[in-house]
């Protein structure tokens, strides 16, 4: 399975662009300001969220167009299967999805045969970031594996959003914020779960690496996941919702909730060089590539939907000898028999040169100036 075709309408600075695929990687290539971003952005809409860029959907519609409304169609196969139409459309401030013509009910509809991963130049940055961008790096990476995770986000957030409001309303000792609190713990070890999960199993794949991606070890920080580090489960469950009963006060005071897995951080651990952010900008992206090397091989191991990937500028600081090996793995997803799912790598660049390594087996599409 492989994305064959992509049409957009007035997305972004593409009035009208049609683009077919061969099945093995894709190279945007061009100018700065040509638009590869804006055809990663219109593809990383398929699933839940709002994209690489988190924007409006009215940002984004073609500037000169006054109705800002658009349209992305996709396609997607292999040569012994039938093709699955994909499509998306804003008109009248309203986004409608749909697959075979058929209106879905949400974008995670799209999530039965495709999931996604996306890393930008924003990413660059994660590991001196906030742990909140961390913590959305993590979950966008659990999505891929668990499809109820952001459904358990959605609900806890909501929860607490509930406790706090009865708190600044003067509830605290109501069996009904009892009954929130309770849900939220529930809700809390899901997300948990699956966090720790997924970095237990990355951690394992990462052994796996070329020699070249310098060692490293994941984990989950917070005082939530130092409860549950030290204490049974069972156990734990009784300490963190009395931590929720004990915070009531100072949650109320401050107008915000202290404690949950919502201020959990994601940790990177260089084996020489100590937390990642204490490495250079360099051994950083490195850094992050290795880890989501590691994330896809876990993933394609056991999910056999199709992945799309989308790197963006993703030779930044890489050397000549990172980038070969950044090459060979993305060869070996494509053509090893050990993993169960498929994968579509897209990847931009303003140099068609610097991807010539891949030559023998991508496509390639020069994008043009049109700003």
């Amino acid at each position: 399975m492989y994305i064959q075709k992509l049409h957009l309408y007035q997305f972004r600075n593409h009035e009208k662009i049609s683009l077919e695929f061969l099945k093995g990687p894709t190279v945007f290539h061009g100018l700065n300001g040509s638009g590869k971003t804006n055809i990663l952005e219109a593809i990383s809409l398929f699933t839940v969220g709002k994209g690489l860029r988190s924007a409006t959907y009215d940002e984004m519609g073609m500037y000169e167009n006054d109705h800002r409304s658009w349209d992305i169609r996709l396609q997607m196969g292999d040569n012994d299967l039938p093709s699955i139409n994909c499509s998306i459309q804003y008109r009248d401030k309203k986004r409608s999805n749909h697959i075979q013509g058929n209106p879905v009910q949400s974008s995670k509809n799209f999530n039965e045969w495709i999931t996604l991963f996306w890393l930008t130049c924003e990413h660059d940055r994660l590991f001196i970031d906030s742990s909140k961008a961390r913590r959305k790096f993590l979950d966008r990476m659990v999505f891929n594996i668990d499809s109820q995770h952001a459904q358990n986000l959605v609900a806890y957030e909501k929860l607490a959003k509930e406790r706090l409001t009865l708190l600044e309303n003067g509830h605290f000792n109501s069996s009904w914020i009892e009954s929130i609190e309770q849900h939220m713990n529930e809700y809390a070890f899901k997300i948990y779960s699956s966090r720790f999960k997924i970095i237990e199993h990355i951690n394992i794949e990462t052994h796996e690496l070329d020699p070249i991606f310098p060692k490293f070890t994941l984990s989950l920080t917070g005082e939530y996941e130092s409860i549950y580090k030290v204490n049974t489960s069972e156990e734990a469950s009784k300490i963190v919702k009395e931590k929720w009963i004990q915070s009531r006060s100072i949650d109320q005071q401050r107008h915000m909730t202290h404690f949950g897995v919502h201020r959990s951080d994601l940790n990177v651990f260089h084996h020489i060089k100590g937390n990642a952010n204490q490495c250079s900008t360099g051994e950083q992206k490195i850094l992050l590539m290795g880890l989501v090397l590691s994330f896809l091989s876990y993933r394609m191991k056991t999910d056999e939907r199709l992945i799309l990937v989308l790197l963006d500028e993703c030779l930044s600081h890489f050397d000549f000898r990172h980038r070969m090996v950044l090459f060979k793995q993305i060869e070996k997803f494509y053509q090893s028999d050990q993993y169960l799912g498929s994968i579509h790598v897209f990847m931009t660049g303003t140099d068609r040169v610097a991807f010539e390594p891949l030559e023998s087996f991508a496509t390639y599409h020069e994008i043009g100036q049109n700003i």
